[in-house]
């Protein structure tokens, strides 16, 4: 309680202990000494507002002195005239709900952007899938290949690096996980720290139990651990500590990370390096947000808000702990689960394929290389002229199938339709893009595999083989 004139007249006991001061010490004092450490009254002060207005005020604090954001009810006090005569505040601590507005909003960011991201992503692939296609068979069928070969390799790495970059868009598209198997951990996290981390200027330490087991797909998990230990690297351009640890813990229902309630694994990320000033803290998640130069070359600012999103499509998530000069650790939680194996591939008897998807570049270039792989292949743009072909080829063993066909039926629909006229076939789809609905079902629905986009010749040799044809 306050007077008019800006002194403590009263506090309950939860302040006193807030404060760790006896009533003695605040009772009298100015307002703005006690919470602000300010010589006059906070800019934004409710109890000012309330004063002039002459009604009860809400108002959001924010000050480094008090520790914590609190919202601040102000409410006038009369006297038997009916005259003000001070405020009464109730305060109340809001660092959890601004966590979980933080967490909805980097989530409605991440969305947006998984929609431009899918479109783009898909598109690109497609065109990447012509252009390494093209490349590998044109390897091998030079005869003199030493000075085009080396042109090629380049364009092959080209390829590749484009094929990285998508890969990073897509974790920002709406779907859930790729593939759902068991993941090591401590191995993974290890051979990232031996890849990044330069022992003659790292001082490195990973202690992970390796007991509790984390089900998800390997290639996006590593990716956010990759792009952790990389912040961390760029924030110790001379060297430091980095250590890695990590801590089973039970989340309960309505915790402050917007969590599904469980037990979960958390892997804690430290290094030494200059820390994270506060007031770019909350974006340091955000889609190309980086404090360096936009320079392809440096860095993007893609790195963390993939490392997040992977995490989200684990159903866990990243926080960090940081002060400037102080370092950072990041605490990453995924929950421990159970993994989903599908059933081993049967033995494939006669190479012959069918191969249905709407692009034509991909047609041309993935004929040639089932051909070169000596596989027999029948080309359809659709589910509906590939039940034409199956009619006449009824040996074809393995259907390739796309899962974005936009004229006529492709993917789970091409499948049903062709299983009509052949109820054995064996299929694999592919596809730059695999929505959530798509990415949960395709086992369920009768694919025995997913082969994505781009693809060269070493990509769909193993897709076959783990199909069991080659």
């Amino acid at each position: 309680i306050h007077d008019k004139d800006f002194r403590i007249v009263r506090a309950n006991r939860a302040l006193l202990e807030f404060l760790g001061m006896s009533e003695d010490e605040i009772r009298g004092k100015h307002c703005y000494e006690i919470f602000h450490k300010r010589n006059e009254p906070w800019p934004e002060c409710p109890h000012s507002s309330t004063l002039k207005e002459k009604r009860p005020v809400d108002t959001e604090v924010d000050d480094p002195n008090i520790g914590v954001p609190l919202l601040i009810s102000c409410s006038p006090i009369y006297d038997e005239k009916g005259e003000i005569t001070g405020t009464v505040h109730i305060a109340k601590d809001i660092t959890r709900l601004r966590k979980m507005e933080e967490e909805l909003l980097r989530a409605k960011n991440l969305e947006s952007l998984g929609y431009v991201a899918g479109g783009i992503a898909h598109d690109f692939n497609n065109l990447l899938t012509g252009i390494l296609g093209n490349i590998a068979m044109a390897g091998l069928k030079l005869r003199e290949p030493l000075e085009a070969e080396r042109h090629l390799n380049t364009a092959e790495r080209a390829c590749e690096q484009a094929r990285e970059l998508t890969g990073k868009l897509l974790v920002f598209a709406e779907g859930g996980i790729p593939n759902r198997e068991e993941v090591d951990l401590r191995g993974l996290i290890k051979d990232l720290v031996l890849l990044y981390l330069d022992p003659k200027l790292y001082k490195t330490e990973v202690s992970l139990s390796g007991g509790v087991t984390v089900v998800g797909d390997r290639e996006f998990i590593r990716k956010a651990f990759s792009a952790i230990i990389l912040n961390a690297r760029e924030a110790m351009p001379d060297g430091g500590e980095f250590k890695v640890f990590d801590k089973v813990e039970e989340m309960e229902e309505g915790n402050i990370y917007g969590l599904a309630p469980g037990r979960y694994l958390r892997i804690s990320l430290s290094d030494t390096g200059k820390g994270i000033e506060s007031g770019i803290m909350g974006k340091i998640f955000d889609p190309y947000f980086t404090t360096k130069p936009m320079d392809y070359r440096k860095g993007t600012g893609l790195g963390l808000a993939t490392a997040f999103s992977a995490i989200k499509k684990h159903g866990g998530t990243i926080t960090v702990e940081s002060e400037v000069g102080g370092g950072a650790t990041f605490h990453v939680y995924l929950p421990v689960g159970v993994s989903e194996k599908g059933e081993k591939k049967g033995e494939g008897s006669r190479p012959k394929v069918l191969l249905v998807d709407d692009e034509k570049v991909v047609r041309d270039v993935a004929s040639e290389m089932l051909s070169a792989l000596g596989i027999e292949v029948f080309t359809a743009a659709s589910g509906e002229e590939g039940v034409e072909i199956l009619k006449e080829q009824r040996e074809v063993d393995l259907a390739i199938i796309d899962l974005t066909v936009r004229r006529g039926s492709g993917g789970v629909e091409a499948l049903k339709i062709l299983k009509g006229v052949h109820p054995t076939l064996r299929a694999i789809a592919t596809t730059g893009l695999l929505s959530a609905f798509e990415r949960e079902n395709l086992l369920s629905k009768g694919f025995q595999g997913v082969l994505e986009k781009p693809f060269g010749l070493k990509e769909l040799k193993r897709a076959l083989e783990d199909a069991g044809l080659c």
